[in-house]
């Protein structure tokens, strides 16, 4: 996935890696007598061209935008300022302080699992990833104490 340096933005770079950009996740957005530079995360795809139009202004992130919403997957830079264009209140906050009133902090998930064909642990692993991480949230996948697990099956 790509991230911008603002500081070497500039005009020309923006509209080539608007151009190269195969899935529209870059847009160049000219209204209230300022351009800015947008990129969707939810589009993009990570296929490096923008990079490589990019002239450094444009490197591989060493950290993937996540949040809540469609609207967290955006960002914005403001081309002639050379800077992120950061609304007052991260939409995650505001998600994980609803969760955290909710459950009171912490909330521990076991998942058990009686047989099956591995589909539903793959998922629950995938929603602990750096793309999903509900750990940011405050929500854990736990495992039962290997003691108990042994109480439970016949003849251990």
């Amino acid at each position: 996935m790509p991230d911008v340096r603002s500081e070497a933005l500039t005009a020309s770079i923006a509209r080539r890696v608007v151009d190269v950009c195969g899935t529209a996740a870059l847009a160049i957005d000219e209204a209230e007598g300022r351009s800015t530079l947008s990129l969707d995360y939810g589009k993009c795809t990570g296929c490096g061209q923008c990079i490589e139009a990019g002239e450094g202004a444009f490197i591989a992130a060493g950290r993937v935008a996540c949040g809540v919403g469609r609207q967290a997957l955006v960002s914005r830079w403001d081309i002639e300022g050379g800077s992120e264009i950061v609304g007052e209140e991260a939409v995650l906050t505001v998600a994980a302080r609803e969760i955290r009133a909710i459950v009171g902090g912490a909330l521990n998930i076991r998942q058990v699992d009686g047989g099956s064909c591995n589909g539903c642990e793959a998922e629950i692993g995938a929603l602990t990833n750096p793309y999903y991480d509900l750990e940011r949230f405050g929500i854990h996948f736990v495992r039962l104490p290997s003691t108990r697990i042994c109480c439970w099956l016949p003849g251990l």
